[in-house]
């Protein structure tokens, strides 16, 4: 297990879920603050590619999160997730989704 830098999970949620709140990314960050990731998981941490969509992004910003927040491998599955959490994702996800229907 490695802790993560948090700038790094900080980078990806701000790129995965742009239209997030200052607060809602600093939710999440602090909650991930000095976390260990699994190595089997260490390529959640690579940066998005061109290729990666909306609700790609958005699933990886939340496998990330789970992963970290559980300390398992398959954080990110069921209920491991604190429904807090999961709502704040899932709320900043469905702003972009608008942003895009309305674009």
């Amino acid at each position: 297990m490695q802790t993560v830098d948090i700038a790094t999970v900080e980078a990806l949620i701000r790129e995965g879920l742009p239209r997030a709140t200052e607060e809602e990314v600093a939710d999440l960050v602090s909650r991930c603050a000095g976390r260990a990731l699994h190595p089997d998981n260490a390529d959640l941490l690579r940066p998005f590619g061109p290729r990666d969509r909306e609700r790609t992004r958005r699933g990886r910003v939340e496998t990330l999160v789970g992963c970290l927040l559980t300390g398992h491998r398959n954080g990110w599955y069921g209920n491991a997730l604190n429904p807090q959490v999961r709502r704040t994702i899932e709320d900043a996800a469905a702003r972009a989704a608008e942003v895009h229907t309305l674009g």
